[in-house]
């Protein structure tokens, strides 16, 4: 198991981190799905994170995929790489919680382990982003 620290209780403010991110935190050390989870379970039990469950990486692509209108999202593995999905097509699921992808550039065709997806995030491309105005 990689060493990990991380506190789930910042010292100013006494604020309890969520369950999601302290999975993030350490899916983010390269922790397997099933270790981050298991460690989160303990957190709670223990009071020391809030006990929402915490949502998966897997979740979130899920949502985005699902989303109306559909939005452009990037993953981020363990080892660095990102992968940009623009096209609702370019992402799909497979089995034993693997994502795979398809036209997306940097991996024509790959099939990526939920074990080493770290992050996932919506992309705002130029004139997509909702701009705010101020009025002075």
């Amino acid at each position: 198991m990689p060493d990990v620290y991380f506190c789930c209780v910042s010292n100013r403010q006494k604020k309890v981190k969520t369950s999601t991110q302290v999975y993030r935190e350490l899916k983010g050390a390269q922790f397997s799905e099933p270790q981050a989870r298991t460690l989160v379970e303990i957190l709670q039990a223990g009071g020391v994170v809030e006990p929402e469950p915490p949502e998966s990486e897997l979740d979130r692509i899920e949502q985005y995929l699902s989303a109306e209108p559909f939005q452009p999202f990037s993953i981020e593995m363990s080892s660095g790489s990102r992968y940009r999905i623009e096209r609702r097509d370019q992402c799909g699921f497979g089995r034993h919680d693997s994502v795979q992808l398809s036209g997306v550039a940097g991996a024509e065709s790959a099939i990526l382990s939920s074990d080493y997806i770290i992050r996932v995030k919506k992309m705002y491309r130029f004139g997509i982003a909702k701009k705010t105005s101020f009025n002075l």
